[in-house]
């Protein structure tokens, strides 16, 4: 205790004051530094310090320096296990970490003279045992964690993980997060195909191995699988309906196309013969996808032909058909089939058109058995 009068003052006195730097701790976990480390002041010099750490129930224990800074070779840690030297610690070493199995460090902490860095700190602890109730289909590993260290958290196959996939084992075997839970996945219903169909579903839950299956519209082709299966994400990519396309047309001469944007099944195009052109053939044509899927023009192509060219007039047979049709120009062989239960009254079965625009024979004609 200090005690002044009100008469006289002096210039005083300091008082400088060293704790030992020997310590032994049996705690089992803390953190320890080096002196003046925590106020931060440098080490002073020549140190000879003496750390014991036990654990009284002898628990696997981890010894972390986080952070080292010594004169390189002088100012030395030495770390051991019981008696046997694990490493000797000097200079800016990367973060550095031991294990003892028996609980047991003994450090010595040894400076010269001249030159005082920083100092270092480290932690030490025993391990983390994962016996914390868990929710159904968890997977953990590991089950016992050291210090410093995680453990890994998984769920079974079919189930989502809610909460953090790992959880750190802090000081004193104490965990940072609590355990995660796993819940059932669950896709709900599949969405709709675009020009598609939903044919069946075998499950919404991911665990059953659930799947939607689809198929296309006639007229259309899968891009993708036609089987959707239920994920951790939800149902899975759907496929895509593509409209099959008949070829594209060529160009008409001395006319017009009038076309829709795609060449797609049942689209139906139009000719057109400029003036002064009339059309030989279909006027309209559609796309016609088969049962194979393939695509193709229900008529041939037309012509636009100048309209001083003769042609013959289309041939209408009762009770038959024919292979052409609208105006035919000349030279073109028109045949003649006529329907089940009917048959030809001549020798013939086909005519030309000819040069004045006629048919060279008269055109054939269909007769039943009681005509």
């Amino acid at each position: 205790m200090l005690t002044t009068d009100l008469y006289h003052s002096g210039q005083g006195f300091n008082v400088t004051y060293q704790k030992g730097c020997d310590v032994t701790m049996t705690t089992g976990f803390g953190r320890i530094t080096s002196p003046g480390y925590s106020t931060g002041n440098q080490y002073p010099a020549n140190l000879r310090c003496t750390v014991a750490l036990r654990d009284a129930l002898q628990r696997k224990t981890t010894l972390i320096f986080h952070n080292f800074d010594t004169e390189e070779e002088f100012d030395t840690v030495k770390v051991y296990n019981s008696t046997t030297l694990l490493k000797t610690l000097s200079g800016r070493p990367n973060q550095t970490i031991f294990t003892s199995h028996n609980g047991e460090f003994h450090l010595q902490f040894q400076t010269d003279g001249r030159v005082s860095e920083s100092g270092w700190n480290a932690s030490f602890s025993f391990g983390c045992n994962d016996n914390r109730s868990h929710s159904a289909h968890t997977i953990t590993t590991p089950g016992w964690v050291e210090y410093g260290q995680s453990a890994n958290y998984s769920c079974d196959t079919g189930y989502r993980l809610v909460g953090a996939s790992h959880s750190y084992c802090d000081m004193g075997g104490v965990w940072r997060t609590d355990p995660p839970t796993c819940k059932l996945i669950y896709c709900g219903p599949p969405e709709p195909l675009a020009n598609g169909v939903l044919l069946n579903v075998t499950s919404r839950y991911m665990k059953d191995r659930g799947t939607a299956n689809y198929s296309c519209l006639h007229g259309y082709t899968m891009i993708g699988s036609e089987t959707v299966p239920c994920t951790e994400k939800g149902w899975g990519k759907l496929p895509e309906c593509a409209g099959i396309e008949c070829p594209k047309l060529k160009p008409l001469p001395n006319g017009r196309t009038l076309t829709p944007y795609f060449y797609h099944h049942l689209r139906r195009v139009e000719f057109v013969c400029e003036r002064g052109f009339n059309l030989v053939g279909n006027m309209y044509t559609e796309c016609i996808v088969n049962s194979s899927r393939m695509a193709a023009w229900s008529s041939p192509h037309p012509a636009c032909v100048a309209d001083i060219e003769p042609f013959c007039k289309e041939i209408i047979v009762l009770n038959g058909r024919v292979n052409q049709t609208g105006p035919i120009r000349l030279g073109q062989f028109v045949h003649v089939t006529c329907n089940h239960g009917y048959q030809l009254n001549g020798s013939y079965d086909g005519v030309i058109c000819n040069a004045s625009g006629v048919y060279d024979k008269s055109i054939p004609k269909c007769y039943g058995k009681y005509d």
